[in-house]
């Protein structure tokens, strides 16, 4: 069995929790084929809001198919 890892982010109400304040602007970074170029991606992602005052976060979600 494979898995596919899922980066997608946007801006949030709460930076600890997964309501996200505008389900239209959610950005979906890619599908990865393994959790370390997930996990890349990811961080590179977030590294480009670290100077956004908004709350803003970038999940890592693994899929089995």
């Amino acid at each position: 069995m494979s898995k596919l890892h899922l980066v997608f982010g946007g801006r949030v109400s709460d930076p600890q929790g997964f309501d996200f304040v505008d389900l239209d602007a959610v950005e979906v970074v890619g599908l990865y084929p393994d959790y370390p170029s997930a996990e890349k991606a990811w961080r590179a992602a977030a590294q480009r809001t670290v100077d956004d005052a908004e709350p803003a976060a970038k999940r890592l979600l693994s899929c089995e198919g």
